[in-house]
């Protein structure tokens, strides 16, 4: 029920945030109670239940004639040459490539990952000798040319390449073989993980010039994160269709394994107290389902037509109820249920999902990984309509006449029919007919403020994140709550058993006055900890947790650096602000009296930052460069930053260039400019003193002694189309 519509311009923040028990209380996360109850959340919900149809097809077509379209294809473009009209493709055959011995690598840089040993899946992955590579070119196979009287063009299936390359001797470097599959890639010895948004397959690449498939599997909706861990996969897959009688779901395998997840006990004994040690400690300790009862998103919407119900699966299997977690939310609040996370442990030797645990969580859910545990976040909000909704029915005789609020409640009853709600909403539009337009307007202007007022002490009390921890060992489940929103994995830490997340208060409905604390959480998840509130007005840009040290960047119109003490958890404590224009999008600490920012100026060109953290209580800004055209993929993607400690450089892929700079004794400068024409950089490595950079047509290979090109390698491109008829 919508009374007044409106637009919140500006919002304010008038008290610091602190932790409101009552809100803590009544959010987080908690398994379901029973099968049914599981069953129904996700059965009464128009986002899980009734999905929209989607192709199951995945051909692609290129047009390349039309008859009298609107449409203009430039086929002078178009280079690909055909054996005939039947649509088949002269390949270009990769070389054969000459017997070199291998020279062994004394150094070589891996992914820049957040936390040490536990490795991020990257577009390239290297052990030194072998480089492995997926360009972000989509590749075409099963080309067929189709002709039609009004219409000719080429269908195919579309899918990225990984290449293998021998990169030593760099004199003689060449690409050894490739891959018909790419995306994320990890390499545990001689094992090469590529993942891709719809499955991930495992190669033995002990002889590189021969990868061969060791198995595969088709994930059960869209890959969303992974991280290696001791040798041991933890991937992340989304799925929105609950509905089992929908999922289409075929596992592809060359090696089967075991079951993905356990299923669940049948309704017959769903009342008993079952439980397992998977989830030992499932139950939150900040939450409880008592005083909240289950409310499924979009319940009641019929919007697409499905079929009849049956029991949500994942990779073909029931979903055990106690290993599926969903938001506790008081009715005026939301968590924006809008996906399930399935988080799974996959031997990297056979493929088999070992454990698999469920979370409903929304878009804006962030991973974070340590050494031992994972941990998934979920986004609580106010429930904007219904707080309107509540608000008007509790303060509108503030602002309007008490018997035309009471004509209107008697008329509205439990609003449940549209008949009700439209003769409710008549009272006031003869009401508002009845004065003048200046009475109107004031109303309006009265009840607006009133309302505003109302949200922001709302917010206060209820914008908060829920962090559930998942215990590698065990996978079982703690969930803590804090206020706020934290923005991306760097806002989150675990140090000394201890979970430290960076949040903005206000980040919903842009408040204007936002503010920023550091939050400290015991192994129960219990906030044992917090900053001051911080940077009034701002928001966090970015964060970067060093030890018991966080260097932390806000921006509104400045860029405060804030260097806070994390040392006593129970009193976090800032050490020193340093205010500059602009802001960092990624933090990198060098060492302990360094630190780079990679940001923004504030007319929006790409800023490299030194920061001098020698003194702590007054940082300082030692050196900066900034670039008047381009922006570099590591300015939202840390996998792009690449650092080379022995030689103090900085490698920065920047449209067609890639920039290497040497950053020291509080200096910046640029060394070389690696240029790639007409083709965009995306990754570079070392290896012993040579530097590699890659773009999705090239790779060079540099000396870092005295930059000169050792050797450079075209990337066998996609197929391109023309007509045969014209050709």
């Amino acid at each position: 029920m919508i009374i007044i519509c409106s637009i919140l311009i500006c919002l304010y923040v008038s008290q610091p945030a602190e932790i409101d028990n009552r809100m803590v209380e009544k959010v987080g996360m908690t398994t379901f109670e029973s099968e049914s109850q599981m069953n129904d959340y996700f059965k009464n919900s128009y986002i899980f239940n009734n999905v929209r149809p989607v192709s199951s097809s995945s051909l692609v077509r290129t047009p390349v004639w039309y008859d009298r379209t609107p449409y203009s294809y430039n086929t002078s473009m178009i280079s690909l040459i055909l054996d005939s009209s039947d649509g088949s493709v002269n390949e270009k055959p990769l070389p054969n490539p000459a017997a070199t011995e291998p020279l062994n690598a004394t150094r070589f840089s891996e992914t820049n990952v957040q936390v040490e040993n536990v490795d991020e899946a990257d577009l390239i992955k290297t052990d030194g000798n072998i480089i492995y590579y997926t360009p972000l070119s989509l590749y075409q196979k099963n080309i067929t040319f189709v002709e039609e009287p009004t219409f000719r063009y080429y269908q195919y299936e579309q899918y990225l390449k990984t290449f293998t390359i021998d990169a030593m001797p760099p004199e003689s470097m060449t690409v050894l073989s490739e891959i018909d599959r790419g995306g994320d890639l990890y390499l545990v010895n001689d094992t090469l993980i590529a993942i891709t948004d719809k499955n991930l397959g495992a190669y033995n690449v002990s002889d590189p010039k021969n990868p061969v498939l060791i198995w595969s599997r088709n994930l059960d909706g869209m890959f969303s994160e992974s991280r290696m861990v001791n040798g041991k996969l933890y991937l992340v897959v989304t799925k929105q269709n609950m509905n089992g009688s929908n999922d289409d779901y075929v596992n592809e395998t060359v090696n089967p394994g075991g079951p993905m997840i356990p299923v669940g006990e049948s309704n017959s004994s769903e009342n008993s107290n079952g439980s397992n040690a998977a989830v030992s400690n499932a139950a939150v300790s900040n939450a409880t389902v008592s005083d909240t009862a289950v409310s499924p998103v979009g319940a009641g919407n019929t919007d697409y037509p499905t079929k009849p119900w049956t029991p949500p699966t994942y990779m073909g299997q029931k979903i055990d109820y106690r290993q599926c977690y969903y938001p506790v939310e008081p009715s005026v609040m939301t968590a924006s249920a809008r996906v399930v996370y399935f988080v799974s442990a996959v031997d990297i030797s056979n493929g088999n999902f070992d454990d698999t645990i469920a979370f409903v969580g929304s878009n804006s859910t962030l991973l974070y990984a340590s050494a031992d545990n994972l941990y998934l976040t979920n986004y609580f909000i106010p429930n904007y309509w219904t707080a309107r909704d509540r608000f008007f029915l509790e303060n509108g005789s503030k602002y309007y006449p008490k018997e035309v609020m009471n004509d209107y409640k008697n008329a509205l009853g439990d609003g449940s029919t549209e008949e009700s709600r439209e003769k409710a909403n008549q009272i006031f539009d003869t009401y508002l007919e009845s004065i003048s337009e200046s009475d109107a307007e004031q109303i309006f202007r009265n009840y607006e403020a009133g309302f505003s007022a109302h949200i922001v002490n709302l917010i206060k009390t209820t914008e908060s994140t829920s962090i559930s921890r998942i215990n590698l060992k065990d996978f079982s489940v703690t969930t803590g709550v804090v206020p706020g929103a934290a923005g991306n994995q760097f806002f989150m830490d675990e140090h000394d058993g201890n979970f430290r997340v960076a949040t903005t208060l206000g980040t919903y409905l842009r408040l204007a006055n936002k503010v920023n604390v550091v939050y400290v959480l015991n192994k129960r998840m219990n906030v044992i900890g917090y900053t001051p509130d911080l940077a009034w007005g701002e928001s966090i840009k970015s964060t970067n947790y060093d030890g018991d040290r966080l260097y932390m960047v806000t921006y509104a119109e400045k860029d405060p650096f804030f260097v806070i003490d994390l040392k006593n958890p129970r009193k976090p404590s800032v050490l020193g602000v340093l205010e500059l224009p602009g802001f960092s999008t990624y933090l990198y600490p060098v060492n302990e009296t360094s630190v780079i920012g990679l940001g923004y100026t504030n007319d929006g060109k790409m800023k490299l930052t030194l920061f001098d953290v020698t003194y702590v209580l007054n940082p300082q800004e030692s050196g900066s460069v900034v670039f008047n055209v381009g922006k570099s993929a590591a300015l939202s993607d840390h996998h792009a930053f690449m650092w080379d400690p022995d030689r103090s450089l900085l490698v920065l892929p920047t449209g067609e260039h890639a920039y290497v700079m040497e950053i020291k004794d509080g200096n910046i400068a640029l060394v070389k400019d690696d240029v790639h024409e007409n083709a965009t950089v995306i990754r570079s490595i070392y290896i012993n003193n040579y530097l590699y950079t890659f773009s999705e047509k090239e790779i060079h290979v540099l000396n870092q002694d005295d930059w000169a090109l050792i050797k450079k390698i075209e990337i066998p491109q996609p197929a391109t189309f023309t007509d045969p008829k014209t050709s």
